[in-house]
């Protein structure tokens, strides 16, 4: 992982500042600067330099997939923009060697890094730690709605489901659509709990029924609105 110069944290993620008065915008712009980190894509074996005392680290931009594995089954867990995470809380230890978790980059990851000095900074402003503990909880709500998809026993309803979740939180309209980035049928297996084959056959399923489309670089164009079931159950997340 390398390490560029001091960034304005509230310039690269403008909506932490989302309960700042203008007034205390402005000065804790000015303050809040932090190492700027980037990780490339591939496998990210994070070494004790990438764990920083402080809060941790602030995804800015791209994607990265933290994968847990219990008993031989993987669950893979999607990271982007805007998501705070500590590597070395992330591990399972007291699960000892039945469990394992690993890091994959899919696109360049940007963090922002809240040492003990960004971190000191970000505690003498409220409205900062409200915006943070707003994140954590999103982040633990986006799980929880996971794992109500995966009790469907559709691949197919689960696949559907988990890329407009994942569309919620980082997709963008188009003229033919709702863009979600490149996410590969492996992956998309362990996000759904289902293997690759079955994944597959799924996706050919939603694309003959013009649900979906899969371009040739890998991104996923979702046509049409959420499932109704979704826009009920998750209200604005998926709206």
């Amino acid at each position: 992982m390398s390490t560029s110069r001091p960034i304005y944290l509230l310039d690269e993620d403008p909506d932490l500042a989302c309960h700042l008065s203008e007034q205390h915008a402005d000065e804790a712009r000015e303050r809040l600067t932090t190492p700027l980190r980037r990780v490339p894509e591939g496998k990210w074996s994070w070494g004790p330099n990438d764990d920083p005392e402080g809060l941790g680290l602030l995804l800015l931009t791209g994607l990265l997939w933290r994968e847990v594995t219990l008993a031989g089954q993987v669950f893979a867990e999607p990271l982007g923009s805007g998501d705070l995470l500590r590597p070395r809380a992330s591990q399972l230890g007291y699960l000892g060697d039945r469990a394992g978790v690993e890091w994959r980059v899919e696109e360049e990851v940007r963090f922002g890094v809240l040492d003990a000095a960004a971190s000191g900074v970000v505690l003498s402003y409220s409205a900062l730690n409200e915006a943070l503990i707003e994140r954590a909880l999103a982040r633990s709500r986006s799980l929880a709605l996971q794992l109500a998809i995966n009790h469907n026993t559709r691949v197919d309803t689960r696949i559907l489901h988990t890329l407009w979740l994942l569309a919620s939180r980082w997709g963008r309209v188009a003229q033919e659509g709702v863009v979600l980035r490149s996410i590969t049928h492996e992956i998309l297996g362990r996000v759904v709990g289902a293997r690759r084959p079955s994944v597959t056959v799924a996706v050919r399923s939603l694309e003959d029924e013009g649900l979906l489309k899969r371009r040739n670089e890998g991104t996923w164009i979702l046509h049409g609105e959420a499932p109704a079931e979704l826009r009920d159950m998750y209200g604005e997340i998926v709206a």
